[in-house]
């Protein structure tokens, strides 16, 4: 992809973009971007931890800091200027896609709107923009200076309409290593740059869970979440507040209990587990099998720390699983599988990990090859 648009592009020995378009990148050791540097200009980056790997603070060239506000995805900012003062916080506005329309300001007045091809270009722009999320932004995609987007595992341009670098699942997301959402963009995202997911919440019981869903926590099969996904939905496309969202939030999942608590039990659930490089069951992950060390019985203590006992960690977060796959370097392996959800042990998830915990040997699932 050298070219006029990019200038040279060069990478790192772990696929690592290291340079496009006059930006320069840097990472940390879990390969999350901590700055980049155009024209001398340096943006610093500060991540969360426990495998959510969410942005959480900017601080930009001219010396102000800009902190991001996360809930049900990317909420709203917080902008500091140099030299310190009021901080001043703009509010996000997003579509079915997760992508920026609008910018509002603490009254409620809308400062800026936006709109996208089906391929993320930038097609319209009014009022004062300087958020980074805009295409596909609530679930984190940055919108660099060189027109590049970052999704996380990747970068995508949309004017090529193609990743610029391989699928780190291999073959196992299709022939075309480099397509991006399987040339469907109307009705596919791909946020984090490991696969296409339905841009729409999983509310007909397919099995297929968006990010968007397990976000919400909404899967597929159970009419009271239906329900609960459709008043979102609603709310959300009308660009309501995040208090608007957390009081419907509450309201729905009262309705929910009320409703469907009696089939939970009998709902699939899309689930993952990340297995790095040098983990002692990689061998069992290229297998789709995942055995646990055997011992004792307690969730508590399995979350804790203490492997030795009748579970496995699994998570129903990609990004979580992703993580832990790729934390010691390359050739990690994610695993998924759809199962019931009563097939699953609550974990104390004390480290926020989206985690829950099966029972016994495992075989079936499906490898998903990571590289980078």
């Amino acid at each position: 992809v050298n070219g006029t648009l990019l200038g040279a592009v060069t990478w790192d020995a772990r696929n690592r973009l290291l340079t496009a378009g006059n930006v320069t990148y840097t990472y940390d050791a879990e390969n999350r971007r901590i700055n980049s540097t155009k024209s001398a200009q340096t943006t610093t980056y500060t991540w969360s931890r426990g495998g959510l790997d969410r942005l959480l603070v900017t601080t930009n060239p001219d010396g102000s800091i800009t902190r991001y506000i996360h809930g049900l995805g990317l909420i709203y900012e917080e902008n500091t200027p140099t030299g310190g003062g009021a901080a001043t916080a703009t509010y996000y506005h997003f579509n079915w896609q997760g992508s920026t329309v609008a910018l509002s300001n603490s009254t409620g007045t809308i400062i800026a709107r936006m709109s996208y091809s089906p391929y993320g270009e930038l097609t319209r722009e009014s009022g004062t923009v300087t958020t980074p999320f805009l295409f596909n932004g609530q679930f984190g995609v940055m919108t660099e200076p060189n027109g590049l987007y970052c999704m996380m595992a990747r970068f995508y341009s949309p004017i090529f309409r193609r990743f610029l670098s391989e699928d780190p699942a291999g073959f196992t997301g299709g022939i075309n290593l480099f397509a991006y959402v399987s040339g469907d963009p109307v009705n596919l995202i791909d946020p984090f740059g490991l696969g296409p997911w339905p841009n729409q919440w999983d509310t007909d019981g397919d099995g297929l869970i968006s990010e968007r869903e397990k976000m919400f926590g909404i899967e597929g099969g159970n009419p009271a979440m239906h329900d609960m996904s459709m008043e979102f939905l609603d709310l959300a496309m009308l660009g309501k507040t995040a208090v608007d969202l957390a009081r419907l939030l509450r309201e729905s999942l009262t309705r929910a209990a009320a409703k469907g608590g009696a089939g939970a039990g009998d709902e699939m659930v899309t689930v993952f587990r990340g297995v790095h490089a040098e983990h002692p069951q990689l061998a069992n992950a290229f297998r789709g099998r995942a055995a646990p060390v055997g011992g004792h019985s307690s969730p508590a203590l399995h979350n804790a720390g203490d492997n030795a006992s009748v579970f496995t960690s699994w998570t129903t977060d990609y990004s979580t699983a992703v993580n832990f796959a790729t934390g010691s370097g390359p050739s990690g392996v994610v695993l998924r599988q759809t199962v019931p959800r009563s097939s699953l042990i609550r974990s104390p998830d004390d480290f926020l990990e989206f985690e829950v915990l099966r029972q016994g040997p495992i075989n079936g699932a499906t490898p998903i090859i990571l590289s980078r």
